[in-house]
C-alpha cells in the first residue's frame, strides 16, 4: 500500500471503562427492583454477588480487548484487526465513509477515554473503543480528511491524481501528523445557552402532559399510599427532564470545512458529523406553549444518518436544533442550504372547502416553492414547517380519502430517506394536487441533472 500507515491500539483503561458502563446498568437494575417491593438480605446478596461478577467480568473483556484489538488507517482503506486464537479483520473502504463521530459514555468520560463511531450507511458501522480523548479526537480528524481525499480522488483524472500525490513514507505516522485543529478554528453556527435549554425544555406541551399525567399518577399513588409507586414515578419525571436537559446541554454546532460538527451532552457527550450534501429534508416545529417562549425546533432527515451514536445516547440525532429562536433557526438551515430561503417562499392556501377537513390548522397551512425547495406548512398545536429540496425528492404520491373525494380534495405526498421529515401538502384542489404532482416531477427531474444526478 502506497503511503503512510498508522497503528493505534484501545487504551489500557478500555477495561475500567467497560467495568464503569456495567455498574451503571447494574445500579439501574437494582434500583428497578428496590422499588418492585421489599427484598431478603439474601436475595440482595445474590443480585449484589451477580454484579459484582458481572462488572469483573466486564472489566476483564475489555482488558482482553484492549490486548488483542488493533486500528489501522492506511492511505486506501480502514481496518479493524483482531488476534486471539483466529484473526479476523473488518474493512471500511474511505469512500463508504458517510460520518465519523464521538462519543464519550458518563465512565469513558472520566477517565478521560472517547469512542470513534465511523458510519457507512446501511451497512452498519465501526466502533473504535476505547482511544484516549486527544488520540479519538486525532484519529477521527485522520479518517475524515483521508475520506475526503478518497471521495475527490474519484472525481479526479488519474494523472491529475499522481501529480498531486507527495511521497511518504511507509511506517507508523507520528501523532502530531494528524492532530485536531484548535476549537477555536470552527466557525461557529450556533450555540445554545442552558437557559433557552431549560426554557423550551420546562415550557413546552410534552413536558406539560408529562407533568400532569405524572402528577395525577403520583397523587393516586399518595393517596393510596404506596411509597414505592411515588418514588417510582419521582424518578420517571425525573429521568424525562433528565434525558432532554443533558442529553442536549452544551449543544454547540460548528462549521468545519465541509461539514458541520454538532457536539452536546452532559453526563455522556457525543460529537457528530453533518455533511449537507447528504440532508433530504429539514423540518422546523414550534408547539403551542413554545410559541410564548418563541423557541423552535429544526430536526432533519439525512441519507445513512443512523438514529443513534451510541446505546448510551439519550440525544436524538437528527435533532439539530434543540431550541432555539428564529435567527438561530436561519442560521442552523442557511448552514445546511446556504442559498435556500425557506422565509420568503411563497405561500398557496387550500381552497375554502378544506375547512371541513382542518378547521382549526386551516389559517396556518400552505404550501410553495421555488427554485430549490418545496415547502410546506401546516398545524395548529404544533406548527411545522416542512422543506425539501427538488433534487432530494425520490418518488410522489396522491391519496384522496372519501371525504376528500366528495370535497373535491386530495393531499400530495413527497418521499425521500426514511427519518422524521414527513412533507405532505394537505387538502389541495384534487386538479392543483394533479398539477403540483406533475410539475413537481419535472422540477426534481431537472434539479437531479442539474446537479449531475442520475
Amino acid at each position: 500500500m502506497r503511503g503512510a500507515k498508522s497503528v493505534e491500539r484501545p487504551s489500557p483503561l478500555t477495561g475500567l471503562a467497560h467495568s464503569g458502563i456495567a455498574l451503571g446498568g447494574a445500579l439501574v437494575f437494582l434500583a428497578r427492583e428496590l422499588l418492585e417491593g421489599p427484598h431478603s438480605i439474601p436475595r440482595l446478596l445474590f443480585f449484589t454477588a451477580i454484579t459484582g461478577i458481572g462488572i469483573v467480568f466486564a472489566g476483564l473483556w475489555g482488558l482482553f480487548i484492549s490486548r488483542t484489538t488493533k486500528f489501522v488507517a492506511d492511505e486506501e482503506e480502514f481496518l479493524l484487526e483482531r488476534t486471539f486464537i483466529w484473526a479476523s479483520s473488518k474493512r471500511v473502504d474511505y469512500t463508504k465513509v458517510q460520518a465519523v463521530e464521538l462519543a464519550q459514555p458518563f465512565a469513558a468520560r472520566l477517565l478521560r477515554l472517547a469512542k470513534v463511531r465511523i458510519d457507512v450507511g446501511g451497512s452498519g458501522g465501526v466502533d473504535l473503543a476505547f482511544l484516549s480523548l486527544k488520540r479519538a479526537e486525532a484519529m477521527r480528524e485522520l479518517i475524515l480528511s483521508r475520506a475526503h481525499d478518497a471521495s475527490a480522488s474519484d472525481v479526479m483524472p488519474a494523472h491529475a491524481r499522481h501529480a498531486h500525490e507527495t511521497p511518504a513514507p511507509t511506517g507508523q505516522v507520528p501523532a502530531h501528523a494528524y492532530e485536531m485543529p484548535p476549537a477555536q478554528d470552527d466557525d461557529v453556527v450556533v450555540r445554545l445557552r442552558p437557559s433557552v435549554l431549560m426554557l423550551g425544555t420546562l415550557v413546552s406541551t410534552s413536558a406539560l402532559a408529562g407533568i400532569v399525567t405524572g402528577g395525577a399518577a403520583w397523587l393516586l399513588a399518595w393517596w393510596l399510599k404506596s411509597p414505592i409507586a411515588v418514588m417510582g414515578l419521582t424518578l420517571a419525571i425525573a429521568g424525562w427532564f433528565w434525558s432532554q436537559l443533558g442529553g442536549n446541554w452544551g449543544f454547540i454546532m460548528t462549521r468545519q470545512k465541509e461539514t458541520l460538527r454538532i457536539v452536546r451532552g452532559l453526563a455522556s457527550t457525543t460529537a457528530q458529523e453533518l455533511r449537507p450534501e447528504r440532508v433530504q429534508g429539514v423540518v422546523v416545529s414550534q408547539d403551542l406553549l413554545q410559541r410564548l417562549t418563541g423557541l423552535y425546533r429544526v430536526h432533519v432527515t439525512v441519507l445513512g444518518f443512523e438514529p443513534e451514536i451510541d446505546a448510551t445516547a439519550s440525544a436524538n440525532n437528527s435533532l439539530v436544533l434543540p431550541y432555539g429562536t428564529r435567527e438561530d433557526v436561519a442560521r442552523v438551515v442557511g448552514a445546511i442550504w446556504p442559498t435556500a430561503r425557506l422565509g420568503v417562499v411563497s405561500r398557496n392556501h387550500p381552497p375554502q372547502r378544506a375547512r371541513w377537513l382542518m378547521p382549526l390548522a386551516y389559517p396556518h397551512t400552505s404550501w410553495g416553492f421555488d427554485g430549490e425547495v418545496l415547502v410546506s406548512r401546516h398545524g395548529w398545536l404544533n406548527r411545522t414547517v416542512t422543506a425539501v429540496p427538488h433534487q432530494r425528492m425520490q418518488s410522489f404520491g396522491i391519496t384522496q380519502g372519501p371525504l376528500q373525494r366528495r370535497l373535491g380534495l386530495a393531499t400530495v405526498a413527497v418521499h425521500t430517506t426514511d427519518g422524521p421529515v414527513d412533507l405532505k401538502v394537505r387538502d389541495m384542489d384534487a386538479g392543483d394536487a394533479r398539477a403540483l404532482f406533475m410539475a413537481q416531477l419535472e422540477r426534481a427531474r431537472a434539479a437531479r441533472a442539474a446537479a449531475g444526478q442520475r
